[in-house]
């Protein structure tokens, strides 16, 4: 696999869904880390995930089983202040869900909404809802997820063997690969990929690569780069693709997960590492 690493990496370029893999300049790199991860407070949870300029912080409050309300910013780094901030192109949206779990109608609020957050001298995150209050007198505590970083052995089947474990040109291939599709991306978010520890991340892949046969690898790399592009198709454009996927069975379960901004970044993130193994450096 490592001496295909440059061809793969040619080919992500061209891919929109990795657009924001750009190498970072100096503000972008000044953006503090402490932000990153998951914080909650009651049934409110709190994404804060890394971008090129700054954060996308993703706000889910259940206001019951059947109602979910969401807010969503594009956080950019104040020095002086020591926040994160948007300054009026956060989105409020409400779904509603029916008994089986489906979603039965979104709408959405407002697309103006304005937002700081900080970090309080006890380590919790605060928010500041400029526009309707609604973070008044809440403190987030950061979320533990050590738990849910994979192992090699996870690695190994639940992403390799998954994306490795149909042949191209035999009956039910496409099927079996937008089955394996749902089963590798679902497993990035699953283990919050896109808040992962990126040099323990990158030992795991290297690991779990070289736990394998020749034979897998091979049969993983013939698969590897026809996944990546069938997620991004899914990515850019879902109604098209819908098909493949209801005929797999996992339609609805892949929709839901499209929607998710952390699901996104924690492929986007597992694919790069997956691409980069001959480099040592990750670049």
């Amino acid at each position: 696999m490592k001496k295909n690493y440059i061809i793969w990496i040619t080919i992500l370029l061209v891919l929109s869904v990795f657009a924001n893999a750009a190498a970072q300049d100096d503000t972008v790199s000044a953006v503090p880390e402490e932000f990153k991860g998951v914080w909650v407070c009651g049934r409110a949870e709190i994404q804060m995930i890394r971008e090129d300029s700054g954060y996308l912080g993703v706000i889910t409050w259940p206001a019951s089983y059947a109602e979910h309300v969401t807010w969503q910013y594009t956080l950019l780094y104040d020095p002086e202040a020591g926040c994160l901030s948007d300054s009026g192109t956060g989105v409020k949206s409400t779904t509603v869900f029916a008994d089986d779990g489906e979603e039965e109608s979104y709408t959405e609020n407002y697309t103006d909404g304005a937002a700081r957050f900080r970090i309080s001298d006890t380590g919790m995150l605060l928010w500041e809802d400029l526009k309707e209050d609604a973070g008044k007198d809440m403190e987030f505590e950061k979320a533990d997820f050590t738990g849910l970083f994979p192992t090699k052995e996870e690695l190994v089947e639940n992403y390799f063997h998954v994306i490795g474990g149909y042949h191209q040109g035999t009956a039910g291939a496409s099927l079996a690969a937008a089955k394996a599709a749902y089963q590798a991306y679902g497993f990035a978010f699953e283990h919050q990929l896109w808040n992962a520890d990126i040099p323990a991340l990158r030992k795991a892949i290297l690991e779990a690569w070289e736990s394998m046969t020749d034979a897998e690898q091979k049969v993983f790399d013939a698969n590897f780069i026809d996944e990546v592009r069938l997620i991004d198709s899914c990515l850019n454009d879902w109604e098209p693709m819908e098909g493949v996927f209801a005929d797999a069975g996992v339609s609805s379960m892949m929709g839901e997960l499209l929607k998710d901004t952390g699901a996104r970044v924690s492929w986007a993130t597992l694919v790069s590492h997956t691409l980069t193994l001959g480099n040592t450096e990750g670049d």
